[in-house]
């Protein structure tokens, strides 16, 4: 039996890739199957990291500036000549403590 894992992320618990390995080894404590993972991602939090890993892209950390102008560590992904950069690792309302929010003070200027 051949089976595929294609996964989205599960918002502030696991990334795609996560989610996918950890079927995959509940799967392997029921079944010895083969199977292909494929994590997917729908254009949010945690599409640079599932692109970045289909074009084997290499992690470049860097200083930037959350969405209210704190200093943070940001991540984006550099394959050959391609950056994969997501909005959310700089500018993500995920960074700011729930009694921060404030659309009117907000910025993406970091990113």
């Amino acid at each position: 039996m051949k089976v595929v894992i294609a996964p989205d992320s599960f918002k502030g618990s696991l990334t795609a890739i996560e989610a996918a390995e950890s079927i995959k080894k509940g799967i392997l404590k029921a079944a010895d199957w083969e199977m292909l993972l494929i994590p997917l991602a729908d254009g949010g939090e945690g599409t640079s990291s599932v692109v970045a890993a289909s074009l084997g892209a290499k992690s470049v950390k860097i200083k930037a500036l959350d969405a209210l102008g704190g200093e943070i560590s940001a991540e984006y992904f550099m394959a050959d000549e391609v950056a994969v950069m997501e909005m959310s690792a700089a500018s993500g309302i995920i960074l700011i403590p729930r009694d921060k929010l404030n659309p009117l003070k907000a910025s993406t200027y970091g990113t």
